[in-house]
């Protein structure tokens, strides 16, 4: 007769299928027949089923799926012998045993799943990523991407061109809503938030459901791009008086100049009728693309490269490290023509003349940012290339001998301020930056040969072994929603 037996946890998926003189069955209970490639037959024989299942044991590197069973019927009944012969086949971990981490309730960070589209939550979501703050608790905090601070929330999405603020500590920007996108007209059971529905190295798609409204965010672009999916009236308002408004004769082109003397350029893909107010511009119905930029130090003589530059829009892009010490950026675009990207001051400096023959810098086209002047560079192709440097214990071309003695005397005033018993912040990323400051100056010291300090700077031995025992309150969680190991 054909019985079945229960494995151990490891071998669940294993079907047995069995005779003997005896009807009795370990548990009398089935278990699952999974199909798998064969690749070898192997019999065991032996008195005592449980014999059997510990010999399968004994194979736990492994996992094994039963493709075929027989009894052996060489055997003698009267030998009241279990002869076993079955297939084996192993099973991928990566396909049917994926690793997760436990799950952890992080008392850090918030579950950031709810704003990401289902299509997203199969595969581990990004952590410390340019957008990182538009699914943080209720993802309405502002996020810079260049050359504009970006805020979500209420069904509408903000766009400030940043002034900096600084004192001897810090340099910030300041968040201002210069324009306020969204609709006049909410569709009914939407509950207002925005919605990621993809992102990449270079850009990320944000939706606001309750407006029809799709953004193209791509970093280093000068416009605003926004995708508006059906007719909806549109609402563009600020914070700043609107002290002069403009058209086209074919109303696709609309000026706008505000008190705090920005002038902003708006595109539209059709002809649409805006009605001005105070701080407030109302669309009719309006379905198509707009685009819009800040017109650079409000000077018109910037608005023939918008104006040239505006049909053709990014709605994602890759960085590809296709080579050591060589980067490859890569923009998808639509509309027709040519592509306009800004580039800080590091990417001028790396960009490959040689691989990059179809790229135009317009150096005279810039936006002010933290980073230092963007400039506008027309291509959807870059190539970045920096030299290659070795990987050292030393600096690569040393010490100057007559500099020994001024960075002696200021590698000891900050040697003096790095007291490792007086340390008290629970914070990990402080907490990574004071050990990385240590270890820096302790390479300098042995550099200059200035030996003396080093023995100051291994008392930082005691803070990693504090955060190795989780003292300090420094918590190891397993965040796995966004696939991450978090200290906190």
């Amino acid at each position: 007769m054909n019985q079945y037996t229960l494995l151990p946890s490891f071998l669940s998926s294993i079907q047995f299928n069995y005779s003997h003189q005896s009807s009795s069955n370990i548990n009398n209970q089935p278990i699952n027949h999974t199909k798998a490639k064969p690749c070898k037959f192997q019999t065991i024989t032996d008195k005592n089923p449980s014999n059997i299942i510990k010999t399968l044991y004994h194979h736990n590197h492994c996992h094994y799926h039963l493709k075929h069973f027989s009894h052996s019927k060489s055997l003698s009944q009267k030998q009241n012998y279990h002869s076993y012969q079955f297939q084996l086949a192993m099973a991928s971990n990566k396909k049917n045993t994926p690793f997760l981490f436990p799950q952890a309730n992080s008392t850090v960070l918030p579950d950031p799943s709810k704003f990401f589209s289902p299509n997203l939550l199969s595969k581990p979501l990004p952590t410390n990523s340019f957008f990182q703050n538009f699914v943080l608790n209720n993802g309405d905090q502002p996020e810079y991407i260049h050359p504009y601070l970006i805020k979500s929330s209420n069904s509408s999405l903000s766009i400030s061109y940043p002034n900096l603020s600084s004192n001897s500590k810090v340099i910030s920007q300041v968040f201002k809503p210069d324009l306020t996108i969204t609709s006049s007209k909410k569709e009914k059971n939407s509950n207002g938030k925005h919605v990621i529905s993809s992102y990449n190295d270079l850009s990320v798609t944000l939706d606001i459901p309750s407006t029809n409204m799709t953004f193209f965010l791509v970093r280093g672009s000068p416009y605003l791009t926004l995708s508006v999916t059906k007719p909806t009236p549109l609402s563009i308002s600020t914070v700043h008086d609107i002290i002069h408004f403009t058209s086209n004769d074919s109303s696709t082109k609309f000026t706008i100049r505000l008190s705090n003397n920005q002038a902003w350029i708006l595109y539209a893909s059709i002809k649409v009728k805006f009605t001005q107010g105070r701080s407030e511009l109302t669309s009719e119905a309006f379905s198509g693309t707009i685009r819009i930029a800040l017109l650079p130090d409000s000077d018109s003589k910037h608005e023939a490269v918008l104006d040239r530059y505006c049909f053709c829009y990014p709605v994602s892009g890759d960085a590809t490290l296709r080579e050591p010490f060589c980067v490859e950026y890569k923009w998808e675009k639509k509309g027709w023509g040519d592509l306009l990207i800004l580039a800080h001051p590091l990417h001028l400096q790396l960009l490959s003349k040689n691989d990059c023959k179809n790229v135009t810098v317009l150096n005279d086209f810039k936006y002010k940012s933290i980073d230092g002047d963007l400039v506008g560079i027309v291509a959807d192709l870059w190539i970045l290339k920096t030299d290659h440097v070795s990987i050292t214990w030393y600096s690569s071309k040393g010490v100057n001998e007559k500099h020994h003695e001024e960075i002696v005397s200021s590698l000891f005033k900050d040697v003096e301020g790095l007291n490792s018993l007086s340390i008290k912040t629970t914070s990990c990323h402080a907490f990574g930056k004071l050990i990385a400051r240590a270890a820096r100056l302790a390479l300098i010291a042995e550099e200059v040969f200035f030996y003396d300090v080093i023995p100051k700077l291994v008392e930082i031995q005691y803070l990693v072994n504090s955060c190795l025992s989780c003292d300090n309150s420094m918590i190891l969680h397993s965040y796995n929603k966004l696939g991450k190991i978090k200290l906190s």
